[in-house]
This record gives C-alpha cells, sequence and structure tokens, in this order.
C-alpha cells in the first residue's frame, strides 16, 4: 500500500509540474505573439498589384517560352502567336477601358495608388522593351530558323 501511495504522489506531482509547463509555455506563446504582431495598413499602395501590370508580367512569361531555344521551333512561333494575340486583346479591352477613364477624367487610384493615366504610362513603360524584344526575336531568330527548316512566313503581299 506504502508504494500505491507513492506512485500516486509522484503522479500527482507530475500533473502538478506538466500544468505548470503547459501555464509557461502558453505565456511564453502569448508574449511572443504580441512581440511578433505587426500592424498592417491595408490602404498602403505596396501591398498591392496593379491588375494590368500583372497581365503583362503573365504575357512576359509567354514571350519568355517563345524565345526559349530549349522550346521547340513550331511552339516557340506559337507562343509568340499567342503573345500577339493576348496583346491585341489587351488593348482593346484593358487600354481602351484606361483611355475611356482617361477621357471621362476620372481620378480616382487603384488599390495600388496609380490613376489610369498613370497606369497608361506604366503599361507603356513596360510594353515598349517587350515588343522590341518580340520583333527582334521573329526577325532575328526565328524567321532564319523557320526558312532552314523549309517553312516560310510570307507577308500579306506576298
Amino acid at each position: 500500500m506504502g508504494k500505491a501511495k507513492k506512485n500516486k504522489s509522484e503522479i500527482e506531482q507530475t500533473t502538478v509540474e506538466l500544468e505548470k509547463n503547459t501555464s509557461e509555455i502558453e505565456q511564453t506563446t502569448a508574449q511572443t505573439t504580441a512581440q511578433t504582431t505587426v500592424e498592417v495598413n491595408l490602404s498602403d499602395p505596396d501591398y498591392y498589384f496593379n491588375r494590368e501590370l500583372s497581365w503583362l508580367e503573365f504575357n512576359n512569361r509567354v514571350l519568355h517560352e517563345a524565345t526559349d531555344p530549349r522550346t521547340p521551333l513550331l511552339e516557340r512561333l506559337k507562343f509568340m502567336a499567342i503573345f500577339s494575340s493576348n496583346l491585341d486583346e489587351f488593348f482593346m479591352v484593358r487600354v481602351a477601358g484606361l483611355k475611356q477613364q482617361v477621357l471621362a477624367q476620372v481620378s480616382k487610384r487603384t488599390s495600388d495608388g496609380r490613376t489610369p493615366s498613370e497606369q497608361l504610362d506604366a503599361i507603356r513603360v513596360r510594353l515598349l522593351p517587350m515588343v522590341t524584344q518580340q520583333h527582334q526575336h521573329c526577325e532575328q531568330e526565328l524567321r532564319p530558323l523557320l526558312a532552314k527548316a523549309g517553312i516560310y512566313i510570307l507577308d500579306y503581299v506576298d
């Protein structure tokens, strides 16, 4: 019986120590959480991507596939066509919408802090190097490689 009392006493002591340790862990966790909690200003434009510029970055990845020499030749041509088709739609829908907003003198800023006019400027800055790269790659890389493979892209007048 003395042994059973001793085991019961050890169990009670272990339980008390576990409860104490659990309490200390909870306090430490609460303190750490309180110390690492940062106030986030959700109106800060730095937290947001611009919809139009983000879309251009997606299309830039399509262009990258078109210029990647590891991509098979006809797939590169297909990606170049997709890039062009995407840009056509982008201008017909998104750029046209922004131009309408500029004409209507809309000055409301998007979540990333840009006005419609500023978005158009940013689009131009981002898009010019992409279109230049597309043109140069088509003329200096793809056309010669296609011609070497016996595939010719004819001009409309031909």
